[in-house]
């Protein structure tokens, strides 16, 4: 069922791959493994927009504790989850990611945070507040320049969009 999933996923079928992992499921024993096919299992329906049934799983991976790194992952792919349906208020998001960048825990993972936050302001056409996050997020960032494309990007199209096209060539040329 698995090999059957991975298939799927390689030809971007996540409706296909989406019952075969569900299937799979209760015969894995492993704790480990069974995190992270519930996470690939969030991630699946986060691509076909079932951000409740996403979020669900998130939920799911969390409760099996994972790695610290896992449970990072998990629990702000259910606040975005969250953000996409809906069901959670921005001012409710927003304070419990300034909570996880006070944490010291999440250090190396604060440009992720401020990325969400960035969504945050994306969604309430605050664009100020996006390109702020998204700017303090590349500070942050102790990953490298991989890490730091998608923000980059954002940014440039962001610039784009309000007709700055030379802030915009310099992000565009940083995401390259």
């Amino acid at each position: 069922m698995l090999t059957e999933a991975y298939v799927d996923m390689k030809k971007d079928n996540a409706v296909g791959a989406i019952p075969k992992i569900t299937a799979a499921l209760p015969y894995v024993k492993d704790k480990k493994r069974k995190a992270r096919l519930t996470y690939i299992l969030g991630q699946l329906y986060t691509s076909v927009k079932k951000y409740d049934m996403a979020y669900e799983q998130f939920e799911m991976v969390e409760k099996l504790k994972p790695s610290y790194e896992m449970m990072f992952n998990a629990r702000l792919s259910k606040y975005s989850n969250n953000l996409a349906s809906g069901n959670i208020s921005d001012e409710d998001l927003t304070s419990a990611l300034k909570k996880m960048l006070k944490d010291l825990k999440n250090e190396e993972y604060k440009d992720q945070i401020y990325f969400l936050l960035a969504d945050i302001g994306l969604k309430n056409n605050d664009i100020n507040y996006a390109i702020t996050n998204l700017k303090a997020g590349i500070q942050v960032s102790k990953k490298g320049p991989a890490a730091k494309a998608d923000s980059y990007l954002k940014l440039a199209d962001l610039y784009y969009q309000r007709d700055e096209f030379d802030k915009a060539y310099h992000y565009y040329d940083s995401t390259s």
